[in-house]
């Protein structure tokens, strides 16, 4: 029996090796780390708002960041507000660099966790422009114009929905890249200056004393014969221009006194003064309140006999000196007519 032949190897073709198209990788996590928006509030005290906001700025604008929004108000005592964003790596450098602006009041630091918010928008937008995928190949394969106008409306609402979805996603991102950091600043209250302190209208029996403050304050004057003073006359009205009139002095003393006025809670004092009233003159006229209608009875009385004294007092020196030559001229006159008549 003839041998079997060998079997002919007959080489065995490779396998044709094709690339892979890349798949897109998902938005997970692991992938994008986790995205928290961090903002910062601070309120604080500061000796100047307007050199504060530009420390702040420059503090800022010195580590990536820029301002946002400032604002500045008030005029006797000033406040304002400054946002600021800084690069998320930057947030609590920046942070507390701000802190040593001014003397902190209140501070408050919150970190929004916006991971699943991201992830979530990213999966919308890869199904929106898968749909977008679908529809156009759709669209070429139309036969009438009435589809393709359908397919073309579907097509303008599905962009629509992308743009809204990066435009939230963009958001997000800027949000997440530079944290906010919001700054209310307010001038530290100071104690009014006290300045221009005068006595004016000094009489018998009373004075007025007069002085001026930077900012609208408290009036309130001590006054005694001594250092220890032991009165005083207040007027809780804030002004600049300040009067209290003292009454109730006694002629020929001399009283010491000081101003006190307070603003915004801090207080300023004066030194000690001094002022001297006037003598009684030795004429003493009545003090009376022509303006007030006369009563009956005992007081009606005394009112009426103070106006006869004080007429008095005045009419009888004017007699005295201007009586006598009108007498003589008189005289004279009737003389002179008696002898007229005598002729």
């Amino acid at each position: 029996q003839a041998p079997l032949p060998s079997p002919k190897l007959e080489p065995t073709p490779s396998p044709a090796i094709t690339e892979a198209e890349p798949t897109a990788q998902p938005f997970t996590l692991e992938v994008i780390g986790r995205m928290v928006i961090y903002t910062a509030t601070i309120s604080m005290t500061v000796e100047d708002v307007e050199a504060a906001v530009n420390q702040i700025q420059s503090i800022a604008e010195g580590s990536g960041g820029f301002v946002q929004k400032i604002s500045i108000s008030g005029e006797e005592r000033k406040s304002g507000a400054i946002t600021i964003r800084v690069p998320q790596d930057r947030f609590y450098d920046v942070l507390s660099m701000v802190e040593r602006v001014g003397n902190v009041t209140d501070e408050q630091i919150s970190g929004q966790d916006v991971t699943e918010q991201y992830i979530d928008l990213n999966a919308r937008l890869r199904n929106a422009e898968k749909q977008e995928e679908r529809l156009l190949a759709i669209l070429e394969k139309a036969n009438t114009v009435e589809d393709m106008l359908k397919i073309e409306k579907e097509l303008m609402r599905v962009r629509e929905i992308i743009e809204s979805i990066k435009g939230q996603l963009q958001y997000l991102e800027r949000r997440v890249e530079y944290s906010t950091i919001s700054v209310y600043l307010e001038e530290r209250a100071k104690p009014p200056v006290i300045s221009n302190i005068r006595v004016v209208e000094i009489g018998t029996t009373k004075a007025v004393i007069k002085w001026l403050t930077d900012v609208p304050s408290t009036s309130l004057v001590e006054y005694g014969p001594t250092e220890a003073y032991g009165y005083e006359v207040y007027d809780p009205k804030p002004v600049r221009e300040h009067s209290i009139t003292i009454t109730g002095l006694k002629d020929s003393t001399t009283y010491h006194f000081r101003v006190k006025s307070t603003a915004y809670g801090k207080t300023s004092i004066s030194s000690d003064y001094t002022f001297t009233t006037k003598p009684e003159p030795w004429i003493k006229i009545p003090d009376i309140d022509w303006g007030r209608p006369i009563e009956m009875g005992l007081w009606g009385f005394l009112v009426i006999a103070q106006a006869l004294i004080t007429l008095l007092v005045f009419s009888a020196p004017l007699l005295l000196i201007v009586g006598p030559p009108i007498y003589l001229l008189y005289k004279r006159r009737v003389g002179g007519s008696k002898a007229s008549g005598d002729k």
